[in-house]
């Protein structure tokens, strides 16, 4: 794809691209590589809905009149609102549900990746939360998902815990929780480095006051870099 071919906008996606989102997210969803990446809602059409429609946020890049990227965002006005994805108030008590957004979803097209798309996407739904007062930002991905969790650490994301989403379709979903604070957190001591699909072994490090923000690849694995939060 020549450079003049990648689109620069990022647009609010509004209900009447209700039927063209959901196009796009099952055609990403069955190309997935590993089907515990991201599932089929139980209802999809209910759920792109409540994408497109108040108490959430949903942006997109568009090219050849056609979606090629989207991500959305869930702003809570109590903590119950997270509770359809899992999320309840033992796992965002740290801060008030007026001040989150959670990270619901982020796609791009198969033949768009590799220009940055997602990178423009965080940037765009920061200013436009910053805008809003949603100063945390939570998301989860999958242990083995490491374009995810790879991508949120890059962009100012720590990994908090590992969590077990209770899906009615598709049961417990083990997935990291991660948080982008609203300022940068200071870090002390080494690195320790460990296997990102390790869930056993990372939860020990949690309990530690260790949290997640490096990532690496060794050997063909994937590594998850833990480091403790500077003394006040």
């Amino acid at each position: 794809m020549a450079e003049r071919e990648v689109p620069d906008a990022v647009v609010r996606l509004d209900p009447a691209a209700a039927d063209e989102l959901l196009a796009f997210r099952r055609r990403i969803i069955d190309g997935l590589p590993d089907k515990d990446f991201l599932h089929e809602e139980p209802d999809e059409p209910a759920f792109v809905a409540r994408l497109l429609g108040d108490g959430a946020l949903t942006l997109g890049i568009v090219a050849d009149g056609r979606i090629v990227a989207y991500t959305a965002l869930i702003l809570p006005g109590a903590s119950g609102d997270l509770e359809a994805f899992g999320l309840d108030r033992s796992l965002t008590g740290f801060t008030e549900p007026g001040r989150l957004a959670y990270i619901a979803a982020t796609m791009v097209a198969p033949e768009y990746r590799g220009h940055g798309f997602q990178n423009r996407l965080t940037r765009a739904r920061h200013d436009a939360t910053q805008r809003l007062g949603r100063t945390h930002h939570l998301a989860t991905a999958a242990l083995g998902n490491r374009f995810s969790w790879r991508n949120a650490i890059s962009n100012g994301f720590h990994v908090l815990t590992i969590v077990e989403l209770d899906d009615p379709t598709y049961g417990l979903l083990t997935r990291f929780l991660l948080h982008r604070p609203p300022k940068p957190v200071p870090l002390a001591g080494p690195t320790i480095w460990h296997d990102a699909t390790d869930a056993i072994g990372q939860r020990a490090l949690f309990e530690s006051g260790f949290r997640g923000v490096e990532h690496r690849e060794r050997a063909g694995i994937q590594q998850v870099g833990y480091r403790r939060a500077a003394a006040p």
